[in-house]
């Protein structure tokens, strides 16, 4: 509508006078015409359509952004859009070997263009690229650079929105890229139009701020053995046999709800981003409870590993290898919240093994406990930092 509301609809019951229709076939076919052009990659695209206000039809048939995928499935259907049917699923086929050349449409049966489609088959053949050769049990790409903080980082505006619209799809994570000039993280779909100024950082930005946080975290030996008697005294404060039982049944029912959330995946009810929110929330949950009726042997072994680990790396982050940062922070955290306009992290969550490290700070009215130097950022217009 001229006011910039949306409404769903029919084509012949217009909401408003001045309203503009943007039905799914009408955006398929403008999916189409702008990839046969050959101006624009498959992230663009999808961006123009969401800002024409065009949308795509989920698997439960709800109207959605476009995004990257979206466009792809779409321009490699062009065959059944030609009247042909193929039977193998689109998205797997080789585009070298799918091409106008090999494929005769069928005027008759076609629903779109058959030169549109031809074009768009042509277009999908000339940007074909074969995939290079992976390292031996990697499957890494042997010239691929290696961005320690991908897809472990979240937007923060993105995650300022989500909590708003108590929506987990909302939440944007940051994936590594190789700029023009340097190598930057940016968000891995631009579909969610959160309110950020900046949609990327430098990649030595990001990482030096992380590079903080490590620094902040890291605790002195000394003071192990008080973490350890406090954090046992808080957990096993008023345990007695029936709230031992009732953790057990809790802890139970945190597994039963991780496999609803899987089954639900498989049937497409809810996407990835919510089956990570709802598996981290319950791991979380089941490790609190368990360390709890852990004795204090166990929690001392957790709190020295995670405390060996966060000095080793803060010694020597500046002169270890992508390979080992990479492996330290998707061992050690969970996500990591960063605020792309200030440049600072406002949020952060260890694994759910090592979470139990940070109770001690809650344990005392929130206060932050032989931690050095982690301060909140002053700057931030989305959040603040907290240990949770």
């Amino acid at each position: 509508m001229s006011d910039g509301n949306q409404s769903e609809g029919l084509r012949d019951e217009s909401p408003a006078a001045d309203a503009v229709w943007r039905g799914y076939f009408e955006a398929a076919e403008r999916a189409m015409r702008l990839f046969a052009n050959g101006q624009s990659g498959t992230r663009r695209i999808a961006e123009t359509l969401n800002e024409e206000g065009y949308r795509f039809r989920d698997v439960d048939g709800n109207p959605t952004l476009f995004e990257r995928e979206s466009i792809r499935n779409i321009i490699a259907n062009w065959p059944e859009y030609g009247g042909v049917l193929l039977g193998s699923k689109a998205t797997r086929r080789n585009a070298r070997e799918i091409t106008p050349e090999t494929v005769p449409l069928n005027p008759e049966r076609a629903v779109i263009d058959v030169e549109l489609c031809y074009r768009v088959g042509m277009m999908r053949a000339e940007r074909f690229r074969e995939k290079s050769q992976s390292k031996p049990d990697t499957g890494n790409r042997a010239d691929v650079r290696i961005f320690p903080l991908s897809r472990v980082t979240y937007c923060a505006h993105c995650e300022k929105l989500a909590i708003e619209q108590d929506d987990p799809s909302l939440r944007g994570y940051l994936i590594g890229y190789d700029g023009s000039h340097s190598p930057r993280y940016r968000h891995s779909e631009r579909r969610h139009k959160c309110d950020s100024q900046n949609k990327s950082v430098k990649a030595e930005v990001l990482e030096q701020e992380f590079a903080r946080l490590i620094a902040a975290l890291t605790i002195r030996p000394d003071v192990i053995p008080q973490m350890v008697a406090q954090l046992a005294l808080f957990n096993q404060q008023d345990l007695t046999a029936d709230r031992r039982g009732e953790m057990i049944a809790e802890i139970n029912l945190c597994r039963q709800r991780i496999r609803n959330a899987e089954k639900l995946f498989m049937m497409a009810r809810i996407d990835e981003e919510t089956l990570k929110k709802h598996i981290s929330d319950n791991e979380n949950q089941i490790a609190h409870l368990q360390t709890v009726m852990n004795e204090e042997g166990q929690i001392r072994q957790m709190i020295e590993v995670t405390a060996n680990m966060l000095i080793d790396m803060g010694g020597r982050w500046q002169e270890a290898t992508a390979e080992d940062k990479q492996a330290f922070v998707h061992t050690l955290f969970s996500e990591i919240i960063f605020d792309l306009d200030t440049h600072q992290i406002t949020d952060f969550t260890l694994k759910a093994w090592a979470a139990q490290f940070l109770q001690i700070s809650a344990a005392q009215n929130g206060a932050v406990m032989w931690l050095e130097g982690l301060e909140p950022p002053t700057l931030c217009s989305v959040g603040r930092c907290s240990i949770r």
